[in-house]
């Protein structure tokens, strides 16, 4: 159990800190389709209509391959969003789910039997679905690589099999109702047995300055064609967008802060978010008082505004805004308001209190110094120490360092992706080591609600109870960096950073 949290733990820290400057890919390599639309509020639509094609201009991701690409590397995103399909889709601004490779699905009554009808239209057989969901099959060790390590834990497959060509039989090792929307997360995409598009688009033909992708399908709403102009950097995508050669474009972070004003963008959480966590394994944090005495030093607003290299919107809890089943009501509230005062307060009565404050990557350093800084003026001993991922994860355990910096970027749009794996003590992603009877309760009778609604409304109960024991300090979630041109319509972007372009053309 120990080596899986350690491995887990490396790999999403390396997740978390990836930017999304990256570069090719030919077209036949894997990815999914997931929405960000939330219960109750609508992603944002960056605004009459599209021109056919729609023309975008982004660097080239290194991959489009779902199980290989970084889910903060924008581009790569949009990409195999349009040229993969995974077994479910999740669609629209109330947090829908739909088919998408699969035409039905259908669980035991505990639900950790899954049965999946695939639709005989979609050109894929259930062999080729097996083989690919078996890389997420976790048998004590997750799948390497970044997204796949989150996908891992994400979805805890036991095994897949088939019967026939059309059934894929999905065995969890718990029950876990949220299923088919982790499966419709980026990383669960499925690719032809030789590569070949399963998505709405496919590749029509490709040079080194442009991709040109044709719908794959007859009854596609959106675009019938999509051209993406291949630049050195976002500056470059976003020069080209002002200039009206293209229509929409994956931008730099200084670009996007002027793009907000020149375009009235909003910016759209993604489901990356960063957090600091408070070991519970650290002497000097046992008690909540203690903890919550760190969380009155440090001013979150001052935090989100350095030290980041992408654009960031600061955020109350672990789930991003954009999320389906994010709850408003839940975060960390009052116990993360700034209250130096309460921090020495606490300090005086319990004596001095010395933090080494733990990250890793040098896009981290930053942000470590200032949260150094600020316990500093309240009052702590602190100093931040930059460590390798597998030397944090042990100290961690070891209870050897007493606050760290972690990230998380969800593999699927919906809070099944997010608070399960977090929270649940049995899980490696959970590195805070949150053991809470009323939250493995809560957990438990999410993993057996069928409906969205209710099973969405027990997770938010969960994290809430969980956001309890001062142990998560919640500091941003990533933006996406996609800006659109006044005349393009129904471009709705989703919270993985994909785009719907269902309504668009």
């Amino acid at each position: 159990m120990l080596r899986s949290i350690f491995v887990v733990f490396a790999m999403l820290l390396v997740l978390a800190g990836c930017s999304a400057d990256a570069r090719v890919v030919g077209p036949d390599e894997p990815p999914t389709t997931a929405d960000g639309s939330d219960a109750g509020r609508e992603p944002e639509r960056l605004a009459s209509s599209a021109p056919d094609p729609l023309r975008l201009a982004m660097v080239r991701p290194s991959t489009v391959d779902p199980r290989q690409v970084v889910l903060t590397d924008q581009a790569g995103v949009i990409m195999a969003d349009l040229l993969y399909d995974g077994l479910t889709e999740a669609v629209g601004t109330e947090g829908q789910l739909r088919p998408g490779l699969a035409r039905s699905w259908s669980a035991n009554d505990d639900f950790t039997i899954w049965t999946f009808e695939l639709d005989p239209a979609g050109g894929i057989r259930g062999q080729e679905v097996a083989e690919a969901l078996s890389a997420y099959a976790r048998d004590g060790e997750p799948a390497s690589g970044g997204a796949g390590a989150a996908a891992t834990v994400a979805a805890d497959i036991r095994s897949v099999s088939v019967r026939g060509d059309t059934t894929v039989l999905i065995r969890l090792k718990a029950p876990n109702a949220g299923l088919p929307w982790i499966l419709s997360g980026l990383p669960f995409a499925i690719a032809g047995k030789n590569g070949e598009s399963t998505g709405d688009y496919r590749v029509e033909r490709e040079d080194e300055a442009t991709t040109t992708l044709a719908a794959r399908t007859v009854d596609l709403t959106g675009p019938e064609g999509i051209v993406v102009h291949w630049v050195d950097d976002g500056t470059r995508a976003y020069e080209m967008l002002r200039a009206g050669e293209v229509d929409a474009a994956v931008v730099d972070q200084q670009s996007f802060v002027d793009a907000e004003q020149r375009f009235a963008t909003v910016a759209v959480a993604t489901s990356a978010v960063r957090f600091y966590v408070l070991n519970a394994n650290s002497p000097v944090l046992a008690t909540p008082e203690a903890r919550r005495a760190v969380l009155a030093a440090v001013d979150r607003s001052a935090l989100v505004g350095s030290g980041f290299d992408q654009a960031v919107v600061e955020t109350d809890g672990l789930l991003s805004p954009s999320l389906a089943g994010y709850d408003e009501r839940v975060g960390c509230g009052q116990r993360c308001t700034t209250d130096p005062a309460v921090a020495t307060e606490v300090l005086a009565a319990i004596g001095p209190t010395d933090l080494r404050v733990a990250y890793t990557g040098d896009d981290q350093e930053e942000l470590a110094r200032s949260f150094t800084k600020q316990l500093r003026s309240a009052g702590f001993g602190a100093r931040h120490v930059a460590l390798a991922p597998d030397d944090l994860a042990s100290r961690i355990v070891g209870g050897d360092t007493d606050v760290f910096a972690f990230g998380w970027v969800a593999p699927a749009t919906s809070s099944d992706a997010v608070v399960p794996p977090l929270l649940a003590i049995d899980s490696p992603a959970n590195i805070a080591r949150i053991d809470s009877p009323a939250v493995a309760r809560l957990l438990a009778e999410a993993a057996v609600t069928a409906e969205d609604g209710p099973r969405w409304g027990l997770l938010a109960d969960a994290h809430r109870a969980a956001m309890d024991d001062a142990l998560l300090l919640p500091i941003a979630a990533s933006t996406s960096m996609l800006v659109s041109d006044s005349e393009v319509d129904s471009l709705t972007v989703r919270a993985d950073g994909s785009i719907d372009l269902e309504s668009a053309g």
